[in-house]
């Protein structure tokens, strides 16, 4: 039930003999009519189905403007008092494209006397995407957290949870402790309890199904205890069926401009965007963004712009290599960027050099980059008349001494192609697809290289619905074995690839379109795509074959919304392809 506040009372009661929850429970209901603008109890009527509850008493769907103002706070969840929160909520995609402060406040208490506009001494417990979009303890108080990379996935119900003991702010989502943080509080008193606000803005919008204040910090077996106990009321029916979820970043200040053949890498939970042109206005950067959830920072710039490049991640540094400057002619350039430093580093590498190229593709092995394909020109760009050369080489780079050498490898003959995806799997296989010789051919095969025997695999033809014939598809590799190909373009008839998000088995060799919540991002190829290492794939940029974009996408797949609310199945190790981040 909405509006339940547990544990506002004596603190010598442990345990509620009517459920067997954790926790004091001396104060049991919210007052029969509440304030704002909310009743305290609404039926899921017409929207059950989607929120998974349906015919379930005391779930209350909120709009992003209305709230309920509950009863008085007493002295023992005040000041620096102990105590503990916790909500059952629903959070649909559709409440970022709403909120414009990325604070959506679930339950609050201290901000000032009745909506009087104090943000001192408030004490608030949210589902938004800043740095403090978890606990907010106002201005003058420690212990603010933000959900960052534990942020919980949309469209399915979550048992959220903080604990304060007089330090220390625990964090859990479903049972499970993902953040803590130190500080003494100093929360006001005298104030309302309110469900879905704070100060009459940052109001939640979603679904809220129990909300719980306790004046004691419950231990962690407590908590998890809490959310076992509902959790089949809840979770059961959002999970039939679960599907891949688009989610949009809320515009953010300081991003960088709509760019397209940029590079992205994934490095400490944060991620990176260097370089990357636009054809309209016959221009290109040489700029580095880092996006640490919320907040867009610019950092060193590359020696010279350059985009149609690629990059790879190795420990603490981005190897940088190929692509195209202001001219139309590619180079065989070679950086180093140091991610703790902020610093580039002109690379001269010995041994024989691959031709100068771009929109190639690269990944690193064991401390080897491996560079296939590519071409010496642009061709989106290039003049009528101008010959250029698609290659089918592969190349290798030993980033420790930084020397070149070809690769000359058995099996199957490869396709000169540029504008193709790859990935690497953690059997150290270099799957590419896509990609062409643009006007000319466009391919929509998977193919397979081998790095330690250097032999390209033979692969069947995949069953199922493959994806059209594209370039400059979107590739990222989820942990548990799934090619993800988003977007791309069909450079013959200079149009979009088919809408859409493709799924390849790596096990099964087979393709399937994939169901998608939320709406798609309107971009079509050329954007760059990384996985956070927690599958989610993360999508900046790219071009509509109009203009450059300038948005980020986060597409939650299943296996992630899967992952946060049932257990992963035996064996399971969360080993993403983060690490390298494609070029497409």
């Amino acid at each position: 039930w909405v509006g339940e506040v547990k544990g506002v009372g004596s603190p010598r009661r442990l345990g509620d003999a009517r459920d067997g929850r954790s926790g004091n429970a001396s104060f049991r209901g919210w007052p029969t009519a509440g304030g704002g603008n909310l009743p305290p109890h609404i039926p899921l009527m017409t929207s059950g189905q989607t929120y998974g509850v349906t015919g379930q008493p005391g779930i209350v769907i909120f709009d992003g403007s209305n709230y309920f103002i509950g009863p008085l706070t007493t002295p023992d969840v005040e000041a620096n008092s102990n105590r503990s929160v916790e909500v059952w909520a629903f959070n649909p995609y559709r409440s970022f494209l709403t909120q414009t402060t990325g604070i959506e406040t679930m339950v609050s208490w201290g901000s000032g006397d009745s909506f009087n506009g104090s943000w001192s001494g408030g004490t608030w417990f949210g589902y938004g995407t800043t740095r403090f979009g978890a606990v907010y303890h106002s201005a003058i108080d420690g212990a603010n957290i933000g959900w960052d990379v534990n942020f919980p996935p949309m469209n399915v119900w979550h048992h959220l949870a903080y604990t304060f003991d007089g330090w220390t702010t625990r964090l859990y989502v479903d049972g499970q402790l993902t953040a803590a943080a130190n500080g003494t509080l100093s929360t006001r008193g005298s104030t309302n309890f309110i469900i879905g606000s704070p100060l009459n803005q940052m109001c939640f919008s979603g679904a809220v199904g129990a909300v719980r204040v306790h004046n004691n910090a419950l231990t962690t077996a407590q908590v998890r205890n809490n959310y076992l106990l509902d959790a089949n009321r809840y979770q059961n029916a959002a999970l039939s069926p679960v599907y891949d979820q688009w989610v949009p970043l809320k515009p953010l200040p300081n991003a960088p401009s709509p760019r397209h053949n940029h590079v992205m890498w994934w490095y400490n939970g944060n991620l990176y965007v260097h370089g990357g042109a636009d054809v309209v206005a016959q221009k290109s950067w040489r700029d580095t963004f880092v996006l640490n959830f919320d907040v867009w920072k610019q950092l060193a710039s590359s020696p010279s712009n350059v985009f149609g490049h690629t990059a790879v991640l190795d420990a603490t540094r981005a190897i940088i290599y190929g692509g195209v400057s202001d001219q139309p002619f590619a180079s065989d350039t070679l950086w180093t960027y140091d991610l703790v430093a902020d610093y580039w580093t002109i690379v001269n590498a010995s041994g024989a050099h691959p031709t100068p190229r771009l929109l190639h593709s690269a990944v690193l092995s064991n401390g080897v980059m491996y560079v296939f394909g590519g071409t010496d020109n642009v061709p989106f760009q290039a003049s009528s008349g101008v010959v250029f050369t698609y290659f089918n080489d592969t190349w290798k780079l030993n980033v420790t001494s930084m020397q070149w050498s070809i690769v000359l490898p058995t099996g199957v003959p490869q396709l000169p192609r540029a504008t193709h995806g790859a990935v690497l799997t953690s059997s150290n296989v270099m799957v590419i697809f896509g990609g062409g010789q643009f006007g000319v051919v466009d391919y929509n095969d998977v193919q397979m290289f081998d790095v330690a025997t250097e032999t390209w695999l033979p692969v069947p033809s995949p069953s199922g619905t493959a994806p059209s014939a594209r370039t400059a598809p979107g590739l990222a590799l989820t942990s548990w074995g799934m090619l993800i190909v988003i977007g791309g373009v069909d450079s013959i008839q200079r149009t979009t690839s088919p809408a859409g998000v493709f799924r390849y088995s790596l096990a099964n060799n087979s393709w399937s379109a994939a169901i998608i919540n939320g709406t798609s991002p309107f971009v079509v190829g050329m954007s760059a795509h990384v996985n956070d290492g927690h599958d989610r794939v993360v999508q900046f940029g790219g071009f509509d074959l109009a203009n450059p974009v300038g948005t980020v996408y986060m597409l939650q797949t299943r296996q992630y919304v899967q992952r946060a609310v049932v257990p992963p199945p035996t064996g399971y190790t969360d080993s993403g392809n983060a690490a390298n981040g494609d070029r497409d």
